[in-house]
């Protein structure tokens, strides 16, 4: 049995039901912004695809796919969307590019990015005795990591990253902002648990022109939000 079509126009409160209202309202005044930014010329087109994937992480043909066919676009839709987006960062390139500068150093304790180990345990005495081992060098962490109980109500244990600070648990992320490369931490409290940390490695923020684009577009939001 096919779905019934969609009605040429959704009601209001339809779309609240939807929780689509706000990102309509804000689509909308995105427009009445790009009212002032010429189409790009046909030579800029592929550019703009490519930096469009790039902006999503989208960097294989076959993530790109996937993308494609859950977003259910074709190759004309990517390129309207492609050009949407382009023309969006020059008008945040226009409005808010003064602002990078200040705005990179205000963020940049959030955006560093880390990897490291992680083993969340039930018990204390556990913890604290494997702590032991591993700060004295009588077992290596892997093998720790691998013998443990395993406790997945307390969260995933093993390797992650580089990943950026901003996108960890605040206490994590605290914790590891202060840390140093190979820094082992005592046991601490979390989600009735407790955890060992180890810093691998920490990789500090740079303003590159990727990370200036999104920026960019973090900045560009305040101008959705501005009255009309």
């Amino acid at each position: 049995m096919q779905p019934s079509p969609l009605p040429a126009a959704v009601p209001p409160e339809q779309l609240a039901g939807w929780g689509l209202a706000r990102r309509l309202e804000w689509e909308q005044r995105r427009d009445r912004w790009l009212q002032a930014v010429p189409p790009p010329p046909e030579e800029q087109h592929q550019p703009l695809v490519q930096a469009f994937l790039a902006d999503l992480e989208l960097r294989t043909p076959a993530a790109v796919q996937a993308w494609m066919q859950r977003e259910a676009v074709g190759d004309a839709d990517l390129l309207a969307r492609a050009i949407r987006h382009g023309q969006w960062l020059a008008v945040c390139e226009r409005h808010c590019g003064p602002q990078i500068p200040s705005y990179f150093l205000k963020r940049k304790s959030q955006l560093d990015r880390v990897s490291y180990t992680i083993l969340p345990l039930a018990e204390q005495e556990l913890c604290s005795e494997l702590y032991q081992r591993i700060k004295e060098q009588e077992a290596d962490f892997d093998t720790v990591l691998a013998e443990a109980p395993q406790h997945p109500e307390l969260g995933e244990r093993g390797r992650f990253g580089p990943v950026a600070l901003a996108e960890l648990p605040e206490g994590l992320a605290q914790l590891l902002r202060v840390s140093q490369p190979g820094q082992l931490w005592p046991p601490k409290p979390i989600n009735g648990g407790w955890v060992l940390v180890r810093l691998e490695e920490s990789r500090p923020a740079v303003l590159d022109q990727g990370l200036r684009r999104r920026l960019l577009l973090e900045l560009g939001e305040g101008l959705l939000n501005q009255p009309d």
